[in-house]
């Protein structure tokens, strides 16, 4: 059953959480219905976002091996980001939810603003990493893109230096707001609660969760427009300058979230003495801040995985003879893998030419042809004979050494410079 305290005093009920204690509960509001949960949404949300996150580094670095790339900092960077992902989201999910997080303060258990207070310490210490992690990483690979533009260098190492004061400033200072440190969660101790008079806690969480915020969303800009002027610049087509762009611009999904958050925070959603419902949303924005900057910071590195899963799945098909005859070609059986002639042609069909080339120049496509892609610019063809061109040269099959059914076999080597 659960403990209410008994108390006729409102003067809490526009109180930060952090000046009330858990042994001055207030009586249920009239109306309010204890079954509500928003639990289910938490969970949901949270282990979505952290998947995706966790997912997007995955494929990040399968890009980098496709690629033949070793990794680098901004990837290792982006990697070191994902712990701390998981201790924020599952905090949360996990611990958080079990001890109330989702449901109206008065049908918690009595330890739940004890857990909510150390929820919010892991929160503080992970969230800001989390954040200057996916930030690096993006400085990072701008450095690596534009390293030999100087004024970019200077604005990367900035930029640097301010989110990791940000970061610094978003962590110590929760943290430091009370003397003894450790009243931060020892307040609501629902066993052995620290006296008012035994600690003191400074700083307005609300005040100071609506302020970090700015920052944030200033960083946010910088980094979504610094690289668009060298882009513009690069020696490409348009076309593929405005798909560069584009590419860079989907890292505004996290300015997006940042901006929500924040709309949040100033409009009081977030305050009140039903902390551990109000605060619902803001957790689920914070969240999907976190684990969306890392998807942000992947996206970019994401081609050549997404284009070999692409491949992989397309089916090809070589179509021959007078009959429709199709022999379905796998990309590995493209990429080197030999398999016998006479398993693509069956043997009451003749075909003049098995081309095969290579440098990227593809052969006209037309009615006679079926041809394959390669990935690396290489092109499997097959052409149906014309039963003159078949009679005009019988010896050249035997010169090379392909046996009967006028089948030749040629290879077509471009160099580009």
């Amino acid at each position: 059953m659960i403990d209410f305290y008994a108390s006729t005093s409102t003067a809490y009920a526009s109180q930060p959480v952090f000046l009330i204690r858990r042994a001055e509960r207030l009586p249920v509001p009239a109306g309010l219905d204890l079954n509500e949960s928003r639990q289910p949404q938490i969970v949901a949300i949270t282990v979505i976002a952290w998947f995706i996150a966790v997912l997007s580094v995955i494929l990040r670095i399968v890009s980098r091996r496709i690629k033949r790339a070793r990794l680098w900092l901004d990837d290792w960077i982006i990697v070191a980001a994902v712990p701390f992902s998981t201790a924020l989201s599952f905090s949360v999910a996990g611990y958080g939810v079990s001890k109330g997080l989702g449901k109206h303060i008065w049908a918690t258990p009595p330890d739940s603003m004890y857990a909510w207070a150390i929820v919010m310490l892991i929160g503080l210490v992970t969230y800001p990493v989390v954040v200057v992690c996916f930030k690096w990483s993006i400085l990072a690979f701008y450095w690596r893109l534009f390293r030999f533009e100087r004024s970019v260098r200077i604005f990367i190492w900035i930029l640097v230096a301010l989110v990791f004061l940000w970061g610094l400033a978003v962590m110590l200072t929760p943290i430091l707001q009370c003397q003894p440190v450790y009243a931060l969660w020892a307040q609501f101790d629902p066993v052995n609660p620290l006296t008012p008079g035994s600690y003191n806690c400074r700083i307005s969480q609300m005040k100071f969760l609506r302020w970090n915020a700015i920052p944030t969303l200033v960083t946010d800009v910088v980094l979504l427009i610094l690289p668009l002027p060298y882009i513009w610049g690069l020696q490409l087509p348009r076309a593929k300058k405005i798909g560069i762009v584009a590419t860079f611009l989907l890292g505004s999904f996290i300015l997006i979230v940042t901006i929500i958050r924040l709309s949040f925070l100033v409009r009081g959603q977030a305050s009140g003495y039903d902390m551990t419902w109000n605060m619902t949303e803001v957790i689920l924005w914070v969240i999907a801040e976190a684990n969306v900057g890392i998807v942000c910071a992947c996206l970019p590195l994401l081609l050549p995985v997404l284009t070999k899963l692409r491949r992989e799945t397309k089916v090809n098909e070589i179509r021959a003879g007078n009959k429709g005859y199709t022999r379905t070609v796998t990309p590995h059986e493209e990429e080197g893998m030999s398999y016998p002639l006479e398993r693509v042609v069956p043997d009451d069909q003749n075909f003049a030419e098995v081309r095969v080339s290579s440098g990227g120049d593809k052969a006209p496509e037309d009615n006679s042809h079926a041809h394959y892609g390669g990935e690396y610019g290489s092109e499997m063809s097959l052409r149906r004979s014309d039963e003159e061109e078949s009679a005009e040269e019988p010896s050249l099959d035997h010169r090379c050494g392909l046996g009967g059914n006028g089948i030749l076999v040629t290879t077509e080597i471009s160099v580009h410079k």
